[in-house]
């Protein structure tokens, strides 16, 4: 099996730290989770959704899996689970990105799954507007701190020293001009109805 770029990275920063005391546990965990947050990070956008569309897929089509993974997802890190599913096993091997992901933050993968569920058809829909700004409201989602002062002051997404501050911001809207333009020529209305599309996806998970 082929490892990835980021499986190697794990592997190359966290085994050194595995044999340090319990004291620095908690550097070690910060260091695992980087894996999630390199499968999402900005410039990994397109194929994170990708990945993520691919397992959605592989879910619909297994079910019992995808009652087994969400019900426990660490059972991705069980040999003896995995031995008796080896079509989860093939599909890991063949994402190995996703896979690092998966096995390194099980909980939180199987969040940004469901999650990826309640953007999927707005991002597969033909209506540019929609699909953007349902990827714009993915992005906050994992940018709570973005969101929040970008609420107060919309106007932030076009200064320089803010973006500066913010490159994953930057990055998002060099690769979504059609958000950047809209931020920049209608800051107030935009975040208003980027709020509004946030209520009404919150209210279609109740």
């Amino acid at each position: 099996m082929n490892r990835s770029p980021i499986y190697a990275l794990l592997l190359a920063t966290a085994l050194p730290l595995a044999f340090t005391p319990l004291a620095r546990a908690q550097s070690v965990g910060q260091v695992l989770g980087r894996a999630l947050n390199q499968f999402l990070n900005p410039q990994n956008e397109a194929a994170s959704e990708e990945e993520l569309r691919s397992f959605s897929v592989f879910m619909r089509d297994h079910p019992e899996v995808a009652r087994d993974l969400r019900e426990r997802p660490e059972r991705v890190n069980d040999r003896w689970y995995l031995d008796r599913h080896p079509e989860l096993t093939d599909w890991l091997d063949r994402h190995t990105d996703a896979a690092g992901a998966f096995r390194n933050k099980p909980d939180e993968f199987m969040a940004e799954e469901r999650h990826f569920q309640y953007y999927s058809q707005d991002f597969e829909s033909h209506d540019n507007r929609r699909g953007e700004m349902a990827h714009f409201d993915w992005f906050l989602d994992s940018h709570p701190e973005i969101r929040s002062e970008l609420m107060r002051q919309p106007e932030l997404a076009s200064r320089d020293f803010y973006l500066d501050h913010h490159p994953e911001l930057r990055e998002f809207l060099q690769r979504h001009p059609m958000v950047r333009e809209q931020l920049r020529d209608n800051p107030q209305q935009f975040m208003d109805r980027e709020a509004r599309f946030a209520a009404n996806r919150d209210n279609g998970r109740e």
